[in-house]
């Protein structure tokens, strides 16, 4: 058993494995069709949305790690997570837990062998290119080639406003958003946009 768990469903303080169930981490299967030698597999994927465990943020790593860990255990082709930085409304409270997708795939493939590892998807505006790239590619080397690149449009304006990184000040522009003028420059001047 793994150390500082409680088990919610038996309502005592034992000590039991977290739970990977879509009630309790929010936890969604993925279907992906793939044909293998003239056959149709379907392959499923565990998508991890909300971080907001029971043992609170001292426990996380360990909880995510247990979830990683179970689910290459069972089976399942691949593990996502999403690209956002606050957590988004149709799954919790903005300031809920949330870990940063990169890092967290990251950290998840040092706790697995076989699962493959992708955002869902990476926000195109919230990281320099280069570094996004370089970041996804080194993910992908160390884990043995086991990660998928998705890319999207980063439409959370929220986290572009909290955020006020390199490549929110390009985007908020575009938009005509208010906050545009606070952004940083795309050029990686450092200065105010």
């Amino acid at each position: 058993m793994r150390r500082g768990w409680t088990s919610k469903a038996a309502g005592t303080t034992d000590r039991a494995e977290p739970p990977l169930t879509t009630s309790d981490t929010t936890a969604y299967a993925t279907v992906r069709w793939r044909t293998l030698k003239g056959v149709n597999a379907i392959r499923i994927g565990l998508h991890v949305a909300n971080f907001t465990w029971p043992g609170g943020p001292e426990h996380l790593g360990d909880t995510f790690g247990a979830i990683a860990e179970r689910a290459e255990g069972a089976g399942f082709d691949s593990l996502w997570v999403m690209d956002h930085f606050f957590q988004i409304p149709n799954v919790g409270p903005v300031d809920t837990d949330m870990l940063e997708a990169w890092s967290a795939l990251a950290f998840a493939a040092g706790r697995t062998k076989r699962i493959t590892l992708g955002t869902l998807v990476t926000g195109v505006t919230y990281r320099y290119p280069g570094i996004l790239v370089k970041t996804a590619t080194t993910l992908d080397v160390l884990s043995g080639g086991r990660t998928y690149f998705g890319i999207g449009a980063a439409w959370n304006e929220v986290e572009h406003h909290g955020l006020e990184g390199p490549a929110a000040g390009r985007a908020l522009r575009a938009a005509g958003g208010g906050a545009a003028d606070r952004a940083a420059d795309v050029g990686g001047r450092g200065q105010a946009g």
